[in-house]
This record gives structure tokens, sequence and C-alpha cells, in this order.
């Protein structure tokens, strides 16, 4: 279900722009950089070999973006903005005054109907009518427009070098353009029969002096606001699942062979690596690989972060050969 910015009465997006702007501008740079390093091997330019390196791969790069400039900038274009919840705060003594006009004209918001403090009041969310019936939020404003919970476009680098004994073996890893369902106590405060617990990432609640907040007001579980505001499935849930993750990186030195033989050994290697070591991503508070779909996408199918966590690991070793 989508929402809308009732105070100018139009559909807008805070969130749904990052979501894209992130996707669509590291997939510029990336494929920009690939295309630039494939054109020099191709035509077996002097940069692949070592020399004058910086200025034949900046000249490519900076060719690349050019050339693939005009059809990013058309996609992102073509794509739109997707309505993120946030929008449908209520927010002002305006906002308000619509509600009840609307009411007054005979339009009903769902679940809940009445406008005040026990029923849609500020702080509270309402829902878009995508089909326009007059019913604000009911089984036929649904709509997944744009969404994608399967990765669009997976890629990887592997980077591996070597000077002078010493080695460096980088593995990234990532997805673009991939939408993820959040529920629980990760949107939730005090979310009930999982700890009853609030976090970092939700403090920024509506409160009468926190009017542009990320999140709706902060209520009893048994209030029907909270009903509102945190049992309708709805894109508040909505998240950019894009990320880029260092998978492995690995850093050996090897000592020169007239060394090492003194001590009769042919081959001796130190080396230090990690997994997992970094992540970026648009959303920072759950693994963007977790994942708790099942066969089916229902409204109990989103991902709660309840599994076991993705580790960090840190390792080193000795290769030695006699």
């Amino acid at each position: 279900m989508a929402s809308q910015n009732t105070t100018s009465n139009n559909a807008s997006s805070v969130d749904g722009q990052g979501r894209e702007g992130f996707s669509s501008r590291l997939g510029f740079l990336l494929i920009s950089a690939g295309c630039a390093i494939g054109i020099g091997n191709v035509w077996r330019f002097p940069y692949i070999t070592g020399q004058n390196g910086g200025g034949y791969f900046v000249l490519f790069y900076l060719i690349c973006l050019v050339v693939m400039g005009i059809p990013v900038l058309t996609m992102e274009l073509a794509t739109g903005v997707r309505v993120d919840a946030i929008s449908g705060v209520r927010r002002t003594e305006q906002d308000m005054e619509w509600a009840q006009a609307m009411v007054a004209a005979g339009n009903t918001f769902l679940p809940n109907q009445t406008i005040g403090k026990k029923g849609i009041w500020y702080g509270d969310y309402l829902y878009a009518d995508t089909n326009g019936d007059g019913i604000y939020g009911n089984e036929n404003d649904y709509t997944f427009q744009d969404v994608s919970m399967s990765p669009k476009y997976y890629y990887g680098f592997q980077v591996d070098l070597a000077w002078k004994g010493i080695d460096l073996s980088i593995f990234l890893q990532g997805v673009l353009k991939r939408d993820m369902m959040v529920r629980g106590e990760l949107i939730e405060p005090f979310h009930s029969n999982y700890g009853y617990t609030m976090y970092e990432h939700q403090l920024d609640f509506w409160t009468p002096t926190n009017t542009d907040a990320r999140w709706p007001r902060l209520t009893d579980i048994s209030d029907p606001s909270n009903q509102n505001n945190y049992r309708m499935g709805s894109d508040l849930y909505m998240f950019d699942g894009s990320y880029l993750r260092l998978k492995n990186i690995q850093l050996g030195y090897t000592l020169p062979e007239r060394i090492s033989m003194k001590f009769g050994v042919k081959r001796f290697k130190i080396y230090f690596n990690a997994q997992n070591l970094l992540t970026f991503s648009n959303c920072s508070f759950i693994d963007p690989e977790s994942s708790e779909f099942g066969s089916n996408m229902n409204s109990g199918g989103a991902n709660s972060g309840r599994n076991y966590p993705n580790l960090r690991y840190f390792g080193a070793g000795l290769n030695i050969t006699f």
C-alpha cells in the first residue's frame, strides 16, 4: 500500500529517491570502470602492463562515464520515484483539517475511520487511495509497481596484486536494484512477544517538537493508532536491498628464496585475511543478505532479521615449503 502526501494532495517520497539513487549511481560508476578496464584489455593498452597506467585508465573511464551517462540518466527519469509511507504522516494543523474535510465529504480512511486522539491524530499515517474509490487503505489499494525482491543485477570484482613478495587479494560482491521488506521489532518499537525493544534507528519518531520525523508517534500497543501505523502492510516496511560487500581480503608476504633457504625453507609466506569486513548499504540496521522468504510472498514473508548473523572473520597463517 502506498501513502499520500495529503498536504499538497499528491504523492511524494523521501526514501524512494535514496533507494533508486544508490542503485543507479553505484551501478553507473562500477559498470563504467568495468568498461574502461575491458577496453584496455581488448585493445591491450599499456596500462594493463603497468606502463603509464593511471593516464590511460582515467582517459577510458571518463569516456565511459560520458557515453554511459545518457542511458543511465534516461533510466532514472523513466523509473520514477516510489511513494514512501513516511510522507503520509499527519504533521500539521492543515493536514488534520484536510483529513476532516475528506471524511465530511464521504471519504473513508482505514483502519481508523475517525479523526481524533483515539482515531487518526497527529503523527499517524494515512494510506493512499490508489484506485480512486474514496476508501483509503483497503485491499484494493495495494500496489507493487517497480518492486523487485530479487536483485535485478549481481556483480563481483576480484583483484589480485603482487609486488616484491607482497601480495594482495580482494573480492567484492554485491547486488543492485533489489527491494526488501523488513518487519517486526526492527520496524515497530516495543514489538510485542519479541523483547519489547526499541532500537537506535527507531528514535526519530514523531513528537510535537519533531514533526519531520522518520517514524510515526509512539503509542501503547493497545491504542488504535498502533494498529493504524504498524499493522497495515505498506511501503513503510520497504527498504533498499542493494549492497556492496568486501567478502574477502588477504594480504601476504613471501620471503625472498635467498633468505628463506638459509633456514632450509624453499618458500616461506605469512598472510592475514578477513571475510565480510565491510558492507556498504542504505539500510544499516539489518544485514542486506539476510532473508526469511519462503515459497510465498505473503504478509508474513518479510524479513525480521531473526536469523543467525553473517559472521565477520579474521585469520592468519603460514605457508611453508621445504
